[in-house]
């Protein structure tokens, strides 16, 4: 065995495309997982500055107030989720789907769907991380190594000669195949491992990424060569090769988006926005007895305390913020309910293309999926009830306005 290795091996050194592959490979991982760093780096950047930032804004608009109501309305904190220590090898949905807010005590859904996360038709072409390397690209690379790896023996009349003197021909072409793979695998793998020890990832997900990177390389390196074999020529090797490419990466993948938006609807969380401001200024207009009478049906707690009288009050005013929500509470949670639905589909789809399934993989170990978004959504609602609970009892005149237990809040909420 150690015999068949170092020959091979001898061979594949001197197999410039072979070798110039591998190389490209490692080359991209470098780049791949560089980016990937940059990118967390600048997200925990603008963390430290936001948490820094909202903090100093909140001491000085709540050093000298005297209204809970405008203590409430200037009061600005800052919910987010961090990067997690493999969010450079797979930005999933980060870069479509907010993971930071600067939460005030307004209705709730309007700052929950209004972010800015950058220019969108860019967000849908997808993320070039590490997890799109692997999954989309290393087929390529591999399809470029072994596609022609019995045809180059035949064009070149060494395939009966490797026949005799191997006593099995197929033994020396998986040998041959097999330290390519070991070469490319190292090439892809070594700048991810490096990179993780440097983020501080954890070494049990380090390996079953790594494990999964090695089985799905195997996996492209085995279907490559069988049905490398069963065609004619090298050049209809390839084109049926890239045909699978393009079914496993692309067809597959797509057909089951469009299924899924066609089955599940979702609202839009613009519409969902636009209705909760709608109800929010139309309340201007509405008698303060309705709006009440509307809130204290999910606070019953403060039904002794909404009694308002001929000027503006800060309780009436929050009340019909809540009344916004609740008004969307039904559509935002058929798109929470929706957006799982879809998701659903997709995993079930990712077992038809390894490609998809791999992506969705590194995506959860990574927490950079629709879950990890959803259970940041979640806690950046529980975050903004936490404030409501703090806030209530001094705008609804049950306690005495004080700025102390307000600043003594945990004012900014990292939900990792």
């Amino acid at each position: 065995m150690r015999g068949e290795f170092q020959r091979e091996w001898w061979f594949f050194m001197r197999d410039r495309q072979a070798v110039m592959t591998v190389m490209a490979a490692f080359l991209l991982a470098v780049i791949a997982v560089g980016i990937g760093l940059r990118h967390v780096a600048i997200q925990h950047n603008e963390i430290a500055i936001l948490e820094n930032s909202t903090l100093a804004d909140l001491n000085d608009k709540l050093a000298d107030e005297t209204d809970p109501g405008s203590a409430a309305y200037y009061g600005f904190r800052f919910v987010y989720d961090p990067p997690s220590e493999l969010a450079f090898a797979a930005r999933g949905v980060r870069d479509q789907l907010p993971w930071k807010h600067r939460l005030r005590l307004l209705a709730l859904e309007g700052q929950i769907y209004e972010h800015d996360s950058g220019n969108p038709q860019l967000a849908q072409a997808g993320s070039i991380d590490y997890a799109f390397l692997i999954a989309v690209l290393v087929p390529l690379l591999i399809i470029l190594m072994l596609h022609d790896l019995v045809h180059v023996e035949r064009r070149n009349n060494r395939f009966d000669l490797l026949a005799v003197t191997a006593g099995n021909a197929s033994t020396t072409i998986r040998w041959r195949a097999g330290v390519r793979l070991l070469a490319l695998t190292v090439a892809l793998v070594l700048p991810f491992v490096l990179a993780s020890t440097w983020s501080g990832a954890s070494a049990l997900k380090v390996t079953w990424l790594v494990l999964t990177t090695a089985a799905y390389i195997v996996f492209w390196g085995v279907l490559v060569t069988v049905l490398a074999r069963r065609v004619p020529t090298a050049a209809a090797a390839a084109a049926s090769l890239l045909g699978v490419w393009v079914v496993l990466v692309l067809v597959v993948p797509l057909t089951a988006a469009s299924i899924a938006e066609r089955r599940i609807a979702v609202p839009e969380g613009g519409e969902i926005l636009l209705q909760q401001r709608e109800v929010v200024n139309r309340a201007w207009d509405l008698p303060e007895e309705e709006t009440m009478e509307a809130f204290v049906v999910t606070h019953p707690e403060w039904a002794d305390y909404v009694e308002t009288g001929d000027g503006f009050e800060w309780k009436w005013y929050y009340a019909f913020q809540q009344v916004g929500d609740q008004a969307v509470a039904d559509a935002s949670s058929a798109l929470r309910r929706g957006v799982r639905e879809r998701d659903d589909t997709m995993a079930a789809a990712a077992w038809l293309s390894p490609p998809l399934l791999i992506d969705r993989f590194f995506t959860r170990l990574a927490r950079t999926d629709i879950s990890a978004y959803q259970r940041y959504e979640q806690c950046a609602r529980r975050y903004h009830a936490y404030l409501r609970k703090a806030h209530y009892p001094m705008i609804f005149d049950a306690e005495p306005f004080d700025v102390g237990p307000l600043l003594a809040l945990d004012n900014t909420k990292a939900c990792s």
